[in-house]
């Protein structure tokens, strides 16, 4: 426990030297600071990230809307799109399948006989899955 604490201390501390030392890099080569002021622009973002480190994240989460009100955390409107998805997927797959039992059980070979197109036929089948999926979302 104790190794990956400090295994994580230590990769933040690391994250912390090589971005700073890119941004400082990446200053110099644009010209923003002089070669010589690179040391102490180093120090200074050094410092301030060092003061910034504990204060804040980096994503903040907004608990009341730009009106005021207070925003009102709704499971069932987090859960019923991805339960929607969910079971269409199921019922889209399921049409699938018996399309490909039919050409196992030899029922649609027997149907693509017959006098119409196998766009009719298999088109009027995929229409149907379709509407199945449609109708249960």
């Amino acid at each position: 426990m104790v190794k990956t604490i400090l295994d994580q201390f230590i990769s933040q501390v690391e994250v912390g030297r090589v971005g700073g030392q890119v941004a400082v890099t990446q200053l110099v080569s644009s010209g923003r600071i002089p070669l010589q002021n690179a040391q102490a622009a180093g120090l200074a973002m050094g410092v301030s990230q060092a003061n910034a480190a504990g204060q804040s994240s980096s994503i903040t989460l907004n608990s009341i809307t730009p009106t005021g009100e207070a925003v009102k955390f709704d499971v069932l409107a987090l859960l019923a799109p991805g339960m929607a998805l969910m079971f269409l997927m199921y019922t889209v797959s399921y049409g699938g399948r018996t399309l490909l039992t039919e050409r196992n059980n030899g029922t649609l070979p027997r149907l693509l006989v017959s006098p119409t197109h196998a766009t009719q036929i298999l088109g009027g089948k995929m229409i149907g899955i379709f509407l199945t999926g449609a109708a249960r979302c």
